[in-house]
């Protein structure tokens, strides 16, 4: 079911004036279900496959030079805020004058509210995560099979991204569920594809093998398997019900709430596998 944007969302949105001169932090497109698909070396690519139409949306992980950009844009934001205080706080004095004349000869008014000086730890921005996200499917499929089987190949911007939820945002609002209480990254290199895998009609996502089949229009491109890391929590920015990814042999584990990172842990000779509670 589809829903609005919440408020406090929308809040960050207009708080951040200067969103519409921010940098292009992640470029991405589907790639159309064609005869010939054409690829762009400089950007990566990455594959889904999944039993059922599915969305998915992903998030940059900042490089150095990212969270710098970033930064430098939150200090603009706050420096504009912080000129414009003078002048907010004499018209709330202006208008708490007269409210103070209108409430002295007993009339009925309302109070105006005091500004709030702006400062480095109360400016509310928007987010890097909400400045550099893709959304993937469940429409604009590069291939189709039965029973809805669905394959999902998207062009992004080189770097590292977490699955952020199955979820789909869009410009009138967002649908799905996201995977806030823990999930996974990979990392998307130029010129290849990384493969994600396959999503049972579950939710359950099940990482690509190297005998996965591959579609004949992608033989003679670069392709390799999500090297996948287990990643912790994230705010719910968008309201929807809250959950974490399947726990995943060799990846990721949960002790109670507590995300377990199974690739960075010892061998377990017993299981043949890394050890910790899933």
């Amino acid at each position: 079911m589809m829903r609005p944007l919440l408020c406090s969302v929308l809040g960050m949105l207009v708080a951040f004036p200067l969103a519409a001169k921010a940098p292009e932090f992640v470029k991405s497109a589907p790639v159309a279900d064609r005869p010939t698909v054409v690829r762009d070396s400089s950007l990566g690519y990455v594959l889904l496959r999944a039993d059922q139409p599915t969305p998915l949306h992903l998030m940059r992980i900042p490089t150095a030079e990212d969270q710098a950009v970033y930064d430098d844009l939150r200090a603009k934001a706050l420096e504009k805020e912080r000129k414009k205080y003078p002048g907010k706080m004499k018209s709330y004095e202006s208008l708490l004058a007269s409210y103070n004349v209108i409430k002295k000869n007993n009339r009925l008014a309302k109070e105006p509210v005091k500004p709030i000086e702006p400062t480095e730890s109360n400016f509310v921005f928007t987010p890097f995560n909400l400045m550099a996200a893709a959304s993937i499917g469940p429409m604009n499929r590069f291939a189709k099979g039965e029973n809805g089987k669905s394959v999902y190949l998207q062009s992004l911007t080189p770097g590292a991204y977490r699955i952020y939820g199955f979820m789909s945002v869009l410009p009138g609002g967002v649908f799905g569920a996201c995977l806030c209480m823990g999930s996974v990254k990979f990392t998307v290199k130029a010129g290849e594809i990384t493969d994600l895998g396959n999503v049972t009609s579950s939710q359950l996502l099940v990482p690509a093998t190297s005998s996965a089949d591959v579609d004949p229009r992608l033989n003679d491109w670069p392709i390799h398997s999500a090297d996948y890391r287990a990643v912790g929590k994230l705010p719910n920015y968008f309201g929807l019900g809250i959950g974490r990814i399947q726990p995943i042999p060799g990846v990721i584990g949960y002790d109670r709430d507590q995300v377990i990172d199974l690739a960075a842990r010892p061998a377990d000779p017993a299981l043949g596998q890394p050890s910790g509670r899933n």
